[in-house]
């Protein structure tokens, strides 16, 4: 097996292995399922860079159906199916790969464990990982999962490429189903697509948009914390194996699921600010920090803060599972 290879397997194994187990991992049988290089205006950035308008406060965030439609044979174009691999192998996009948001994080040890199903800090192992995948700087990545059917999977992952200083990445607006309904059924296949690794390496790891249960409990009053599970999850339901039932002392619930319409897109800017300020009583100088079960849908709910303007947004990628594991916490319910 040649060392890509090697790598595509570990990203295959992880997604496998933790089907079902994380409320945060993608689940399509139970649930349908500063950049390495200075922001300049080379000309590698230039012919790189995806551009399209929406009407949100940073609108570096999404492509749409038509983008993509337009755009799918582009050779500088890596696109990520982030929905877990059986509904990859039933029907993807074409020319996507399969990538599970478990093989970008550290899965040592189990659910609940100090760190585990974060990103941490190993910029050498990530770096290869992501390069295997054919991504770097000069790419332009795209990636879809199952809107409001999923766990988020896709802003996890590129959540996490942000992490690793990759700024010209995307999210497929509707995710999976609305391109289906949306495009030309030539544009999905069963055919598995394998891209071809390049060199990257990850010259610091971005902690902007992460918060550590160190640091949250340090400074736990200065936050204001988004539960982003369901109602059941945050009521003390146990439904994946969590150490304790309940929420973060005081959290407010988030559910991920409000975030979209019901064709799978993602609210409008209008829509958004009325749900986050009026609904959720945000400001835009608040801080804020978000958590779900494994920092899933969390991580998507922190992507769509940013892009809605709200600059303070962190995820906690260790999320309930650690803090219910954890000795040194409390919770409620």
């Amino acid at each position: 097996m040649s060392k890509f290879n090697k790598w595509i397997s570990m990203l295959a194994v992880a997604g496998i292995l933790l089907v079902g187990v994380a409320g945060c991992s993608s689940n399509t049988d139970s649930k349908t399922s500063e950049s390495n290089a200075t922001n300049t205006e080379s000309s590698v950035e230039a012919e790189t860079k995806i551009e399209v308008e929406y009407t949100y406060e940073n609108n570096d965030y999404l492509v749409d159906a038509q983008w993509l439609e337009e755009n799918i044979n582009d050779e500088n174009l890596v696109i990520i199916d982030a929905r877990g691999q059986k509904a990859y192998d039933a029907k993807h996009i074409k020319n996507a790969i399969p990538v599970a948001w478990q093989g970008l994080s550290n899965m040592a040890g189990k659910p609940g464990d100090l760190n585990w199903g974060t990103v941490g800090s190993d910029k050498e192992n990530l770096s290869k990982l992501i390069g295997s995948l054919g991504i770097n700087e000069e790419k332009k990545v795209v990636i879809y999962a199952a809107a409001q059917n999923g766990w988020g999977d896709d802003g996890r992952i590129m959540w996490t490429l942000s992490k690793a200083g990759l700024n010209n990445v995307r999210l497929l607006n509707g995710g999976m189903d609305y391109f289906a309904q949306n495009t030309s059924d030539e544009l999905l296949n069963s055919e598995a697509h394998e891209p071809t690794a390049v060199d990257f390496e990850i010259k610091e790891i971005n902690e902007d948009g992460n918060i550590t249960i160190d640091e949250l409990m340090k400074n736990y009053n200065d936050y204001k914390v988004l539960d982003t599970r369901a109602q059941d999850e945050y009521d003390g339901a146990q439904k994946y194996g969590e150490a304790r039932g309940g929420h973060l002392p005081g959290a407010t619930l988030a559910k991920y699921t409000d975030l979209f319409r019901e064709d799978g897109r993602l609210k409008d800017k209008a829509e958004l600010e009325k749900y986050f300020s009026e609904e959720l009583k945000l400001n835009k100088e608040d801080k804020i920090v978000t958590y779900c079960t494994a920092g899933i849908r969390s991580g998507y709910m922190q992507i769509v803060l940013e892009m809605a303007g709200y600059e303070n947004a962190k995820n906690y990628d260790g999320s309930y599972y650690e803090w219910a594991g954890s000795d040194k916490t409390e919770v409620e319910k």
